[in-house]
């Protein structure tokens, strides 16, 4: 009975740091793009080109190791810029059709929103994403800002952080929806448990 007392708070203390580590590696992405987001209200990205805010895109991504780039859409879901690739392949990036694309242009008090794992139709890469609205200095909606948070990040940051073979570590989305988990289990990313 104690063993098992004693193994209940040490799976109990690892749970809060793995879950507060998890929320500091969200909350890292949401000040870069809360900072894009504030730097586009103010007009500093207008006057970029597209190859220039790839370039801007890329340096604010830079140190995000949780987070596999940044991208920037215009208010019809097409792309402005994306951070790991230039050009931005054609036919491939209108995010209009996606759920959190219209959270974000159809509610004004949007804030942070962290959608459900997918896999991307650019390089076939797993994520979820991470994004915020952009809007006019007039308050006006002009499109998102996103980080494609790697889920691979966090499905090695839960293997390095177990206590034992037997433990698994799983993240989900408060849809229901899986978006790590350690053993990985590919099949089951962005489905509801």
């Amino acid at each position: 009975r104690i063993a098992a007392e004693e193994t209940g708070r040490e799976l109990e203390t690892q749970s809060r740091i793995i879950a507060e580590q998890t929320a500091r590696s969200v909350q890292a992405i949401d000040v870069v793009i809360r900072h894009v987001s504030e730097q586009f209200r103010k007009g500093a990205l207008v006057r970029l080109g597209p190859e220039e805010l790839h370039n801007y895109l890329r340096e604010q991504a830079v140190g995000l190791v949780q987070a596999d780039g940044l991208a920037m859409h215009h208010a019809d879901g097409t792309v402005r810029a994306l951070s790991w690739i230039y050009p931005a392949p054609d036919g491939v990036t209108n995010i209009s059709n996606m759920a959190e694309f219209r959270v974000a242009r159809d509610d004004p008090k949007f804030d942070l929103l962290v959608g459900g794992a997918m896999l991307s139709r650019v390089d076939g890469r797993w994520f979820f994403p991470i994004g915020r609205r952009l809007e006019t200095a007039a308050g006006q909606f002009d499109g998102t800002i996103a980080a494609r948070g790697r889920i691979d990040y966090f499905q090695q940051f839960y293997r390095d952080a177990q206590p034992g073979p037997a433990t698994k570590v799983t993240l989900m989305h408060r849809g229901g929806t899986l978006l790590a988990r350690h053993p990985p289990v590919d099949a089951a990313l962005g489905k509801r448990l």
